[in-house]
């Protein structure tokens, strides 16, 4: 399980593979395990990314004018991966053998169309009935949580008007990127080191349309409750197809880019993975039509390597922000 194995040790050692084998291994050395020890292996375990994996470390001066001038630069479809401090993130790393638990995309505000007010709460309605407990933490969509959700014109001010759609245990919402990844001590602290990959292709109003499309569909959806569609993503077997009856953060990304017309509907959008949006894994990471991935670029990383104790420098001490909560 040792992150510091070398390359091609063992069929489950390679980053990004996941897999039944690595799956299998990681059960078996873990089964006898009290919980707390195995949340303690798993930890210990995880990969993680260092400073001289990727150009860019420790990443973007996130102050106001600085900050303000790179997010000047960001398109829709741009990608975010994200190296997590959190259990859950741990786990999925140490599963798929790779540096990155979580992936959103980037989108750009602009007035969207939105769902019926009718037709959300029955969404919700039919989805509660069916998923036990999921009221008690989903976030129903509304003006509080969407960034865009008032249908407002953009601001001409980046700070403002760039957002980033994403699926958590929240919920799939558009968040305001400075607000979500800056200015919230929560994600600050979680979203230990952050990656850019820039979605090199033209954007034509077919391509915003199709990306404002998805934002309507999903928006408000709960994060994926088909245990059985998680399983075979990560054991890299072929599942049920596509079903967005609740979807996950990878999935939601798949969903987006295949609506462009820019990825290839043939591999379902549950089957990737947040690595398959990195470079980790020539087999298994996502094949453009028409378009590329920049390399990853560190855009915001902690003071020390993943993992390391108060490694995060809170937005209070570091920016001299007034926190609101």
């Amino acid at each position: 399980l040792s992150p510091s194995l070398p390359m091609g040790a063992c069929c489950c050692s390679q980053r990004g593979k996941a897999g039944y084998s690595r799956v299998a291994c990681i059960y078996c050395c873990t089964k006898t395990f009290c919980r707390c020890c195995r949340k303690r292996l798993v930890s210990r375990s995880a990969p993680f990314v260092n400073p001289n994996d990727y150009p860019g470390w420790p990443g973007w001066d996130w102050s106001d004018e600085p900050l303000r001038e790179k997010l000047a630069t960001l398109q829709d479809g741009d990608i975010l991966l994200m190296c997590c401090k959190h259990p859950y993130g741990e786990f999925a790393r140490v599963l798929a053998n790779s540096k990155w638990d979580h992936v959103a995309v980037v989108v750009n505000h602009r007035p969207r169309k939105q769902h019926l007010e009718k037709s959300l709460t029955r969404r919700m309605t039919f989805l509660a009935e069916k998923y036990a407990g999921i009221q008690t933490y989903h976030k129903v969509s509304d003006a509080e949580v969407d960034r865009d959700y008032d249908g407002s014109e953009s601001t001409g001010d980046p700070l403002q008007d760039v957002e980033i759609l994403e699926s958590t245990g929240d919920g799939v919402h558009v968040y305001n990127l400075v607000k979500r990844l800056r200015d919230d001590p929560k994600y600050f602290e979680r979203y230990a080191v952050i990656a850019l990959r820039r979605l090199e292709c033209e954007r034509t109003p077919d391509r915003l349309e199709a990306v404002d499309d998805v934002i309507k569909t999903f928006r408000g959806l709960p994060f994926k409750q088909d245990k059985a569609d998680l399983t075979a993503a990560v054991m890299r077997q072929k599942g049920r197809g596509r079903n967005v009856s609740t979807i996950f953060c990878a999935e939601l990304c798949a969903e987006l880019l295949q609506s462009m017309g820019i990825l290839s509907k043939e591999r379902a959008s549950n089957a990737y993975l947040p690595c398959d949006f990195s470079s980790e894994n020539e087999r298994y990471q996502v094949k453009l039509d028409g378009a590329t991935l920049a390399p990853e670029e560190i855009i915001k990383a902690p003071s020390r390597q993943v993992g390391a104790a108060s490694s995060a420098v809170h937005p209070l001490d570091k920016y001299g922000k007034k926190d609101t909560e």
